[in-house]
């Protein structure tokens, strides 16, 4: 299908006031839960009927019925920022690690995060502060997200989030691409639309379960001519993530705008990391 550029930029506006309408609106979505310790939070809280399933009605209780395991990580992110501030090397590092930990992220000894962290250099404050900086520019170029001068991945996406002190990223992982994935398919089944444009072209991981071939992952948002790329399997992979990540920020900046700043950008990321955990069901179902 070719789309005209100004069709592409209406379509992208629409889609914003699509996510606006959806925050208390009617999105109803549900799922299947495990005994995994990430539900406790939700299973403290939710009536008996959905001991073993999660469900919101839109996403602001999507993001209200956050579940993750452990404590939240305020204190952590306060760290981080004490650190940074001070360009103490050792204490950035550290902070670091606690962040993965939290996040249940870069768990081995030579995970890429972990090593490239563990560098021999006086630099890292420094250049988590150039990350933060350009992915908070709309405009900057990411081509040095390339996995060796700076990293982008489930795990530094956390990092750079926690680093920001304006609180205008959001981390973007396989979940919550997920979740974007689905709402633009149902927006643009609204629309009519057959192709996803490139604006739109939201990029979802893949779950931990065992891949079964001919079976879609339940996070995969693709259906018929409506496709969403893999964000992990990707050529250059870094610098897609890291436009993954600043492009969902600058759209859930937008959102916050609109909603006259009631809300925050981690809320709009925590309801699509709950959305975004299970996609293969269609929501209002």
């Amino acid at each position: 299908m070719s789309t005209h550029p100004q069709s592409i930029q209406n379509l992208f506006e629409e889609f914003l006031d699509y996510l606006v309408s959806k925050w208390g609106g009617n999105f109803h979505h549900g799922f299947p839960i495990t005994n995994h310790p990430a539900w406790a939070q939700w299973r403290e809280i939710c009536p008996d009927r959905l001991r073993n399933r999660w469900e919101c009605a839109n996403l602001r209780e999507a993001s209200e019925r956050y579940s993750w395991a452990g404590e939240g990580p305020g204190k952590l992110v306060a760290r981080l920022q004490d650190a940074l501030k001070s360009n103490n090397t050792n204490e950035t590092r550290d902070a670091c690690l606690a962040i993965f930990k939290w996040g249940n992220v870069a768990r081995k000894v030579n995970d890429a995060s972990r090593v490239w962290i563990g560098r021999p250099t006086d630099e890292l404050p420094l250049e988590l502060k150039r990350a933060v900086a350009l992915l908070k520019d709309p405009e900057a170029e990411l081509l040095v997200f390339n996995g060796t001068d700076l990293l982008m991945n489930s795990a530094m996406t956390k990092i750079y989030w926690a680093a920001d002190p304006d609180k205008q990223l959001a981390i973007y992982d396989g979940r919550v691409g997920a979740a974007l994935g689905l709402l633009v398919r149902e927006f643009l089944k609204s629309k009519s639309v057959k192709e996803v444009p490139a604006e739109l072209q939201f990029r979802w991981g893949r779950s931990s379960n065992k891949y079964v071939p001919g079976e879609q992952d339940m996070r995969d948002p693709s259906k018929g001519h409506l496709q969403f790329p893999p964000l992990f399997r990707s050529t250059r992979k870094d610098y897609h993530h890291a436009r993954m990540m600043r492009d969902a920020s600058v759209l859930f900046q937008s959102v916050v705008r609109k909603l006259k700043n009631k809300v925050a950008v981690h809320e709009i990321e925590k309801s699509l990391f709950m959305i975004g955990y299970d996609v293969s069901g269609s929501p209002n179902s």
